[in-house]
C-alpha cells in the first residue's frame, strides 16, 4: 500500500501497511457483515405468522433488506484513509522528518474499499 506523510508527500510502499489494511478489512467484513443477516431474519420471521410459499418470499425480503443493510454499514465502520503509527512499519519509515524538521510519527494509507 502506498504511504503518505500527513503533509500528502507520498513516502512509498509498505507491505505491513497493506497488511493491516487487509487484517482490518477482513475484521469488519467478517464480523459486522453477517450478524445482522444471521440474528434479524429469524426474529422478524417468528414474529410474522406466515406460512408455505409466503413464507419463503417474507423470508427472501427480509434476508435481502438485511444484506442492503449491513453491507454499506460494514464498508462505512472503517474509512478508506487509515492512519498508522510509523514504529509499527518496515525500517525506512521509522526516522523520517516533516517539512519543518520534525520526525513523522504517523502515516496515512489508503486501504481501498
Amino acid at each position: 500500500v502506498c504511504i503518505f506523510s500527513p503533509e500528502g508527500k507520498e513516502l512509498g510502499m509498505s507491505l505491513k501497511a497493506g497488511q493491516q489494511a487487509v487484517m482490518k478489512t477482513i475484521a469488519t467484513r467478517s464480523i459486522c457483515l453477517p450478524i445482522p443477516v444471521l440474528i434479524v431474519p429469524p426474529v422478524v420471521m417468528s414474529l410474522l405468522p406466515l406460512t408455505g410459499g409466503a413464507a419463503m418470499l417474507g423470508e427472501m425480503i427480509v434476508i435481502l433488506g438485511c444484506i442492503s443493510v449491513a453491507l454499506p454499514a460494514a464498508l462505512a465502520i472503517l474509512p478508506q484513509e487509515m492512519e498508522l503509527a510509523v514504529d509499527g512499519l518496515e525500517p525506512e519509515f521509522q526516522n523520517l522528518k516533516d517539512i519543518s524538521g520534525k520526525p513523522i510519527t504517523s502515516v496515512m494509507a489508503n486501504k481501498g474499499l
